[in-house]
């Protein structure tokens, strides 16, 4: 048998051997069973409550992250118009108002939108008298 045949064979014994011996030695004992003592009945006693303030301090060190955030938009585009006075980290009411766009725009657009309305309902109207004295 070659040398490096016997180192394996004597590496695999002390190995197959030894693993499981010290596997077994070093095991955790088991805890004695003790049987439970008869104690007798247990003296119980009834003390009235009173409530009082609990005053403690807690002192912690971390990260103090919101619990919601909110993307927060307008349905158009347009410049500000004011910007209510808040504070990051604020709490904001449902109705409050944050923020009002500049109107001046959407009024002109508006006023543009009602002519154009009436001159389709002049057109309407006219075109119905023509076909009525048709």
């Amino acid at each position: 048998m070659s040398r490096t045949l016997r180192s394996l064979v004597a590496i695999a014994l002390v190995i197959g051997i030894g693993l499981p011996l010290w596997l077994w030695v070093a095991r955790e004992p088991e805890p004695p069973v003790v049987p439970p003592r008869d104690l007798g009945p247990v003296p119980v006693v009834f003390q009235p409550v009173e409530a009082q303030v609990l005053e403690c301090t807690v002192e912690a060190r971390g990260n103090v992250v919101p619990a919601r955030r909110l993307a927060l938009a307008f349905e158009r585009a347009g410049r500000l118009a004011s910007l209510a006075a808040w504070q990051p980290g604020a709490f904001v009411a449902e109705g409050d108002v944050i923020a009002t766009l500049e109107t001046e725009r959407l009024g002109a657009a508006r006023r543009s939108a009602a002519a154009r309305l009436s001159e389709g309902q002049a057109a309407r109207a006219a075109s119905v008298v023509a076909e009525r004295d048709a």
